[in-house]
């Protein structure tokens, strides 16, 4: 639901921004309100929840387990540096990087039937996973509405809301992928299937949307949610079938979704 309203805001902003654009013959906003375009820089941080993954992991080889293997891989902190310029009242355009380092995937499975020879049983399979996003933003401001602004103000402060797309890359790394035995060997847990790191690159895009406060009119913070959706991820292809021994094997690969619901702070200076 409030995923649906946040499309809804942003299509219909967009609809105002070029319907002004046509009635003024290509003047984005009248001239009462056009100002001097500032150019900006962003620092920021927030809190990043992934969504489930859908995984698809071909059981003819990794073994079927009652649990499945679907599930999401916890959260984040998130850093995010850009730099940006406002066009006018009513829109700005934004580069920025975000990084999203410390999600971590773990499912217990127990067999989903009779175990052939080879596999391990009840186990705990696991990875790390982390993301780094570039994203071109538009991103469209209430104060900027033709004939009905949509902010609160005073001399030194403005409050307005926003709301915004991005496009981009997503990088997409998987790591310390590993699955551990619930059983014992000589009194430790056999930790086997281990794979290296493995990174792609995907299409990434995203939608915005929350409250913008323009301090002493320099001082820009952009408070709100994300949804982001990175693309997809995979696991290596190769693993090593028990931990410290050199010999393994080529392996299909764990193919997933990566998407999230994110809260975010960033904070901004025009120069």
């Amino acid at each position: 639901m409030i995923l649906r309203i946040i499309i809804n805001f942003a299509v219909l902003s967009f609809l105002v921004l070029f319907g002004q654009v046509f009635a003024n013959g290509g003047a984005l906003l009248p001239s009462s309100q056009q100002k001097t375009h500032h150019f900006f820089i962003t620092l920021g941080t927030g809190y990043s929840k992934s969504k489930t993954t859908d995984l698809k992991v071909d059981t003819s080889f990794w073994d079927p387990a009652i649990q499945g293997y679907n599930d999401d891989m916890g959260s984040s902190e998130l850093y995010t540096v850009g730099a940006g310029v406002q066009v006018n009242n009513f829109l700005t355009i934004a580069l920025d990087a975000t990084r999203r380092p410390d999600y971590q995937y773990s499912k217990f499975q127990t067999p989903s039937g009779p175990q052939p020879v080879g596999f391990i049983g009840t186990k705990t399979r696991k990875f790390d996973f982390d993301n780094t996003s570039i994203m071109l933003n538009a991103l469209v401001y209430g104060a900027g509405f033709p004939h009905h602004r949509l902010d609160w103000s005073t001399q030194n402060v403005l409050i307005q809301p926003f709301v915004g797309v991005g496009i981009g890359v997503a990088y997409n790394t998987v790591s310390d992928f590993h699955s551990v035995s619930d059983s014992t060997v000589q009194g430790a847990k056999q930790v086997f299937s281990v794979a290296n790191s493995h990174t792609i690159s995907q299409f990434a895009w995203q939608l915005l949307a929350g409250l913008n406060m323009t301090l002493h009119k320099r001082f820009l913070v952009d408070m709100g949610y994300r949804y982001f959706d990175g693309g997809n991820f995979e696991s290596n292809n190769y693993v090593y079938q028990v931990q410290g021994l050199n010999s393994g094997l080529v392996v299909p690969p764990w193919k997933g979704k990566f998407r999230t619901n994110e809260a975010f702070v960033n904070f901004s200076y025009l120069i």
